[in-house]
């Protein structure tokens, strides 16, 4: 059975924790010049309830040089992540 992707609900929430909905299907923040990360929206139909985040990719990156983008996930409590984009140098190991 091939199953659509359904959006999440999605909310801007103001400086007094109203919540106003949006019709997106993903968000890009960008953290810094040249650091982005990329919140998918859409359930996708094997990971359902599952949130997708990405950054930068190797593709990008290209096999000659360039840096590689690493999304890093740090612990910040028991309900709280910090997500952080690290660039490093690019190696072709082939």
């Amino acid at each position: 059975m091939n199953q659509m992707a359904q959006d999440y609900r999605v909310y801007a929430v103001d400086g007094e924790g109203q919540r106003q909905p949006l019709s997106v299907h993903g968000l890009v923040i960008e953290l810094e010049p040249g650091k982005e990360l990329e919140l998918v929206l859409q359930a996708h139909p094997n990971h359902p309830g599952q949130l997708l985040v990405r950054t930068g990719s190797e593709l990008e990156a290209g096999s000659a040089g360039g840096s590689l983008a690493v999304l890093v996930v740090r612990p910040g409590g028991c309900n709280q992540l910090h997500l952080a984009v690290e660039h490093h140098p690019w190696r072709d190991l082939s």
